[in-house]
């Protein structure tokens, strides 16, 4: 395209190839760099695989390699050759174009570079001749300064080559270098668990004492988590370990309140206790998961945001993860050939277009009901993504993937409220139908209550209050009647409480309040909060 002469000059065009490739794919590259961020890769997406790396440097050389041919038949003799060498140039500069739209976006933060906005601002009748327009402005004047144009085209890439060789050395250099999780193995179990304890654990993310039961809304009705609560033993006044979910999780997980949790790449924690000084990696230490392996029983994790699977797998019968930040099908895949297809799906934009959030709440609740039904399984460890916001659901339509304006966040978050009861109701249902619910422990609570901004040494709701308490409904084995407990403890407590759960030492409502009398003090009652995601 470049070229005025139809004359072969291989190794500059192997030059303007590459560096074409590069800026064509500036989607994945962008992809990539997002994914190897400790902090995003850890909480919100999913480190690459070795296959991932090895996908990206295929689909590199591929398209460079077709970005080579076309120039090459641009230049053939064949007049056949150099319209077919241009059409494959031309298309290629159609995806340069894209990608050089998708940074300045990023870096402008300007939507008016964003199709979807134009169309949503416009609609298609008005996006339409908008876009012709343009398309008939830059045809005139590629018409008009077509050597001005190719001079500053055959410039412009030559300046990337350097950038196109940095990010191909980073992918390789990456590819031999992740850390690709903790290379660590436990004995498998061998036959069903000879035990008949069964632990169900739910946290439903942000769900919070106050608005679901002691202040609940007006109107807004929460009939399963009632239920449950009228025949099972709950706390009044539990406070979670920390503020934020990687504490809270990870002190569920250990047993221990935590001072630190750092990112070790997107597949580890360097984990520091309340009152220590040096930190541990999370994949090192004992978990629920151990103990219960340690007891011969089988373990099932279904959830969100941590990378457990990674960490911890390991360690687990079944482990099964799903990204809230990103549809499922465009997380970086384990084999080579579904990261060419989940590469492909980006540039060509026939990725699925749901809501993440929607589809990690959908197969993490399809899994935990799989899971919880399934009396294999002595520990069900399940993480729900509601109700944190964003809002996902209308309680009025009963729709799902809820994008309109409510009147307040506190809308939003009444509506995921309302979705984490029906969950619990289908939970219930699969366990009932299965005929596990009657014998099986079914603890209900959450990582920390719903806080508004950024940490201080306080936090408070988004209506001003102050109100660290979280809900904790155990539910034991073909328990009839209901009990409050009102004395104050710290939610870390649940670990010991699992543990002892599985193995038979807490039989009814009567024991099991003796049992926190007895552990309540172990721990201080109010919550770690820390003022950075790092603590």
């Amino acid at each position: 395209m470049f070229a005025e002469k139809p004359k072969r000059k291989s190794w500059q065009n192997m030059v303007m190839a590459v560096s074409m490739a590069n800026l064509a794919l500036y989607s994945l590259w962008t992809f990539l760099e997002i994914h190897t961020n400790s902090l995003l890769s850890q909480y919100e997406n999913e480190s690459p695989y070795p296959a991932t790396y090895l996908a990206m440097l295929v689909f590199f050389l591929g398209t460079s390699l077709v970005f080579h041919k076309g120039l090459n038949w641009s230049q053939a003799k064949g007049l056949g050759w150099r319209l077919t060498g241009k059409l494959v140039i031309a298309v290629g500069v159609v995806f340069i174009l894209n990608s050089i739209r998708q940074l300045l976006r990023a870096k402008t933060g300007l939507e008016i570079f964003s199709f979807s906005y134009l169309r949503s601002q416009l609609g298609w009748w008005g996006g339409v001749p908008i876009l012709l327009g343009m398309a008939g402005a830059f045809l005139y004047g590629f018409a008009r300064f077509r050597q001005q144009l190719y001079a500053t085209g055959r410039v412009f890439v030559h300046l990337m080559f350097p950038v196109a060789v940095f990010h191909a050395g980073w992918v390789g250099y990456k590819l031999f270098t992740d850390d690709y999780g903790p290379v660590k193995r436990m004995d498998p179990l061998v036959g069903a668990s000879t035990s008949e304890h069964r632990v169900v654990f739910v946290v439903f993310d942000t769900m919070e004492e106050r608005s679901s039961f002691s202040h609940r809304p007006a109107g807004l009705q929460l009939p399963n988590f009632d239920s449950f609560r009228e025949k099972s033993f709950y706390g009044t006044q539990v406070y979670s370990p920390g503020a934020r979910t990687q504490y809270s999780l990870t002190a569920f997980i250990t047993g221990h309140r935590i001072e630190k949790a750092v990112p070790e790449g997107g597949n580890d924690l360097w984990v520091t206790f309340e009152g220590e000084q040096h930190p541990e990696r999370f994949s090192n230490l004992p978990t629920i998961f151990t103990d219960a392996h340690a007891l011969g029983m089988r373990t099932a994790l279904v959830g969100w945001y941590h990378p457990y699977c990674r960490m911890l797998g390991y360690s687990i019968t079944s482990c099964h993860y799903f990204s809230a930040n990103e549809p499922n099908e465009m997380r970086p895949r384990k084999t080579l050939g579904a990261n060419l297809s989940m590469f492909a799906s980006r540039i060509l934009g026939t990725h699925p277009k749901y809501h993440p959030v929607v589809g990690a709440y959908q197969r993490i609740l399809e899994q935990a009901k799989k899971d919880a039904a399934n009396p294999e399984f002595n520990l069900v460890f399940v993480h729900f993504p509601i109700p944190h916001l964003p809002g996902i659901y209308d309680r009025k339509s009963r729709e799902l993937a809820y994008r309109g304006e409510a009147p307040t966040a506190e809308e939003h978050f009444w509506g995921n409220l309302a979705l984490s009861d029906l969950a619990l109701g289908e939970i219930r249902g699969a366990m009932e139908a299965s005929g596990v619910w009657e014998n099986s422990s079914v603890i209900l609570t959450s990582d920390h209550w719903w806080w508004h901004g950024e940490p201080s040494n306080q936090i408070y709701r988004p209506d001003g209050t102050l109100d660290y308490r979280v809900p904790l409904m155990v539910k034991l084995p073909r328990q009839q009647r209901g009990m409050a407990y009102e004395a104050p403890f710290n939610n870390v407590l649940v670990h010991d409480l699992m543990l002892d759960l599985l193995r038979g030492e807490i039989s009814d409502s009567n024991s099991l309040s003796l049992w926190v009398d007895k552990k309540k003090g172990t721990a201080p009652l109010y919550p770690l909060i820390k003022t950075n995601i790092y603590g």
